[in-house]
């Protein structure tokens, strides 16, 4: 950080720039294994605190406006006005899992959109949040989807595609820790969408919402 806001040259900012974010890429790398780890032991702990769910999602989305504004990709959030606002939960997990989806749309698309598409079902005040993270990227062979949520699977070999291999498998481990499910459709050129779906408690107190 004192590096970047010091007075450098073109060359090297570049430097800098390439340093921090292989940093921060090996940070999330050596979190995502150490969590991957609690999650495998049992040992997770979930919070359970209200939260707005717009604010959350409007969250992810500014996080990763700036590599979708990098790529010429539109990212779109669009969430059913029906919805409550508000639900009890582990609203970190939720953006980490969406961090991790959306990421990836965005590392496979080069052109197009990547949506966030949230719908659901509320019963005594028991909401099935379902989630779909569509993308006009490159989609996935058939003969790799059975196996795209295994730990340390990579389906593409270009060096710009690459990354820890846990991602996903991650991501189904922490929405099983919700009793929510992931699953997905793809198809070659043509895109994928992942969707999960967690039960989580809505309130309409507004007062948790602010």
């Amino acid at each position: 950080q004192i590096l970047t806001n010091s007075q450098l040259g073109p060359r090297e900012r570049e430097c800098v720039q390439t340093i921090d974010r292989s940093g921060q890429a090996l940070l999330t790398i050596i979190n995502d294994i150490l969590d991957f780890s609690k999650i495998e032991a049992g040992h997770i702990e979930l919070d359970n605190a209200p939260f707005a769910l717009r604010e959350s999602l409007e969250d992810v989305t500014t996080l990763l406006s700036t590599a979708a504004t990098e790529t010429g990709v539109d990212l779109l959030l669009r969430i059913d006005p029906d919805l409550p606002e508000t639900y009890v939960g582990d609203v970190g997990r939720v953006r980490q899992i969406l961090t991790n989806l959306v990421g990836n749309a965005l590392k496979f698309t080069h052109e197009g959109h990547v949506l966030i598409n949230v719908t659901g079902k509320v019963a005594d005040q028991m909401a099935k949040l379902n989630i779909a993270v569509s993308d006009t990227g490159i989609g996935i062979k058939e003969e790799h989807l059975e196996r795209i949520f295994g730990i340390f699977q990579r389906l593409h070999s270009r060096e710009d595609y690459k990354g820890s291999g846990i991602g996903l498998a991650h991501c189904e481990k922490i929405i099983k820790s919700h009793n929510g499910n992931l699953w997905l459709r793809s198809e070659l050129g043509k895109g994928s969408t992942f969707f999960f779906s967690i039960p989580k408690r809505s309130t309409e107190d507004s007062k948790l919402a602010a």
